[in-house]
């Protein structure tokens, strides 16, 4: 791929980013530059006709992007049989924004190392990737049909990441509280700080981390869940049911109230932190 596209925008007096795009992927790096810088990479093409227009107004504090189909510039692509991805990459000042918005079509989304108070990221069709961003409210990220990787993320706030088909892979996250959805794929969380929270209608959820360090409460409904930890956790209630699964429970001093193939309720020492897991069809497993 080669840079067919540049264009500059002054980001003064700018601290919020709305971006929309159709069908160009999209990536988004904070650099030490005053100015916001957007290429554009594609295959080899007519650099006459590139496959996207890039248009960019400021609307108050807001940076608003919207990346178009050229249709002269697509025609030209079918026409050489070049279908080698469109990526649009916006290098933006390091400073912290009050919001950053990326939405697509059928697009992939990344961003690396955004500072801003809130950071969204969504697309019907396309997998969505975060590493190293930091937001001071919230982070959410969703897609449709794709998978979603978040990786070294620090959030003061909330952070949600819902895939309706694809799977969701989470390490190394910090955050108060951590949604997690996914109706038809596997949930991978690892090296997390924080409260828990996590679905899945179809697919497995794994949960491995050093300690237990935050609430836990883990839903699925066709799917095994795996939850272990490096250090035994010390301090903690269990709250286990499965209608058609069992339970397996490898974790020394828990008081059991109650314990059976299908339904694990236990205590250990003052329950400090909760642990809730319910089951359709499917084991679970904590160590």
């Amino acid at each position: 791929m080669q840079i067919i596209m540049e264009k500059t925008f002054d980001m003064d007096g700018i601290n919020r980013i709305v971006v929309n795009t159709s069908s160009a992927d999209v990536e988004l790096i904070q650099t030490e530059e005053v100015i916001l810088k957007a290429q554009v990479w594609a295959g080899e093409m007519d650099e006459q006709n590139p496959p996207v227009e890039l248009e960019m107004n400021k609307k108050g504090e807001s940076l608003e992007v919207r990346i178009l189909r050229n249709r002269q510039g697509w025609l030209s692509r079918i026409k050489s049989l070049s279908f080698s991805g469109v990526k649009v990459v916006f290098e933006l000042p390091t400073r912290l924004y009050d919001q950053i918005i990326v939405s697509g079509q059928s697009s992939d989304l990344s961003a690396r190392e955004l500072l801003a108070n809130k950071i969204s990221l969504s697309c019907h069709s396309g997998d969505i990737e975060l590493e190293a961003c930091v937001a001071k409210q919230e982070l959410n990220s969703e897609t449709t049909s794709g998978d979603v990787k978040i990786q070294g993320a620090l959030v003061k706030g909330k952070m949600t990441a819902h895939a309706a088909s694809g799977d969701i892979t989470l390490n190394q996250l910090t955050s108060e509280e951590l949604m997690i959805r996914t109706h038809s794929g596997d949930i991978n969380v690892s090296d997390y700080r924080g409260s828990l929270n996590a679905q899945a209608s179809s697919g497995d959820i794994e949960l491995r981390n050093d300690k237990l360090a935050g609430d836990l409460t883990i839903e699925s409904s066709s799917g095994d869940v795996r939850v272990s930890f490096q250090e035994e956790p010390d301090s903690f209630t269990l709250d286990y049911h499965g209608s058609s699964g069992d339970g397996d429970v490898q974790v020394k001093g828990l008081l059991y109230e109650e314990k059976s193939e299908h339904r694990i309720v236990g205590k250990k020492e003052d329950g400090k932190y909760r642990v809730k897991v319910r089951t359709s069809s499917g084991d679970f497993v904590l160590r």
